[in-house]
């Protein structure tokens, strides 16, 4: 501790003692910085088929939303969520011919990716190689 009161610093925590001041702070910030909303931040990852979101289309998962008012573990939770399904769908150029026809398909799917055209597996092959 720096020289505070841990035992009288948590009992002030626990009042509402300057509610009314801290209210008054906030709403004084919203005007003066000519707030009028809070960001919406909408994490389209489509590699993992999770995209959406206001003005879009849904893919085959819902994409990742967050109010701009959320805190940094949420956002950090967030940001770990993604890099952990984007490590079990990342494909390598060199791995694409290696998997099979279900394979490529969810690969596709996945993604977004149209393939009822396809008649071949090298078609499949072809069609993921450019979306990845």
């Amino acid at each position: 501790a720096v020289g505070l009161d841990t035992e009288a610093a948590r009992a002030f925590l626990n009042t509402d003692e300057l509610r009314d001041v801290v209210w008054q702070s906030y709403g004084a910030t919203i005007r003066d910085k000519n707030i009028h909303s809070i960001p919406l931040f909408v994490f389209n990852v489509p590699s993992i088929g999770a995209v959406g979101g206001p003005f879009r289309a849904r893919a085959a998962r819902e994409p990742h939303i967050l109010n701009g008012s959320m805190d940094p573990d949420t956002f950090l939770e967030t940001f770990t969520q993604i890099y952990e399904a984007t490590k079990k769908y990342t494909i390598r150029e060199t791995d694409v011919p290696k998997l099979s026809v279900a394979q490529l398909k969810e690969a596709l799917l996945i993604r977004g990716v149209d393939y009822r055209h396809c008649v071949e597996k090298e078609e499949l092959i072809n069609l993921l190689r450019t979306s990845l």
